[in-house]
């Protein structure tokens, strides 16, 4: 089930960005065989860095599983909404959603440099708000 529409991906524009997806379940095999089959035509044209091909996770050190987990870089938070929402990949994803329970989300590098920039560790009782 999609939670995202393409009007909350809207964010600043500043650099980097990622993209993550969690498998969490397979439940069709099939369904996920059809989508890899496609996967040519729904990355075509789109300037992706591939950081960690889809595969098992080498530790879980905190929190839930997940079966795999594939990390995609992107040069611009646009780059990577324009992928994501294009017509061949939403065709293919109806497919790889079949096919499995997945977790997906679109990283904004720039806006997390610029929110961690002044960081600092909180006294003891302080708290911290921060917004991007």
């Amino acid at each position: 089930m999609r939670t995202a529409s393409p009007e909350s991906l809207k964010s600043g524009d500043g650099g980097d960005c990622l993209h993550c997806f969690t498998r969490l379940r397979t439940r069709n095999q099939a369904e996920l065989d059809h989508y890899g089959k496609q996967a040519a035509s729904f990355l075509a044209g789109h300037e992706i860095k591939w950081l960690a091909p889809f595969g098992r996770p080498f530790a879980v050190v905190e929190g839930m599983g997940a079966e795999g987990v594939a990390l995609l870089e992107f040069p611009t938070l646009a780059a990577a909404r324009a992928w994501y929402t294009s017509p061949a990949y939403q065709k293919a994803s109806e497919h790889r959603l079949r096919g499995g329970d997945y977790s997906a989300m679109i990283v904004d590098g720039a806006a997390s440099e610029r929110l961690l920039a002044p960081w600092r560790p909180a006294a003891s009782g302080e708290s911290v708000q921060a917004s991007l």
